[in-house]
């Protein structure tokens, strides 16, 4: 579920793009074309053009972490599994998009 939390700046973005009629690319899982005994998979790189999304996410989550410290302070806990569930999207999204891109 968290996951799923996490994907909805993306999913978002994507939608808007659409509705805005902007073309844009469409990114594949790379295949790696392993055919016979001429390499192995570890052998070819694929680089991810670069994106700056990944600040969007972790700030998102960080306004998070943020209403989720307020919220315990004032004793208000019934919201608090929303905020964790965010929370977690959000910095695991945010944080694997900035360590998966190698440029």
């Amino acid at each position: 579920m968290a996951l799923g939390i996490g994907l909805s700046l993306n999913n978002g973005r994507a939608a808007l793009e659409a509705l805005l009629g902007r073309h844009s690319e469409f990114k594949r899982t790379p295949k790696y074309k392993l055919e016979g005994r001429r390499g192995t998979w570890k052998q070819k790189l694929y680089r991810p053009g670069r994106s700056y999304q990944h600040i969007a996410e972790i700030l998102v989550a960080s306004y998070f972490t943020y209403g989720a410290f307020y919220f315990i302070s004032q004793q208000v806990y019934y919201s608090m599994p929303f905020f964790i569930l965010f929370m977690i999207g959000f910095y695991y999204i945010g944080f694997t998009s900035l360590t998966g891109q190698k440029q």
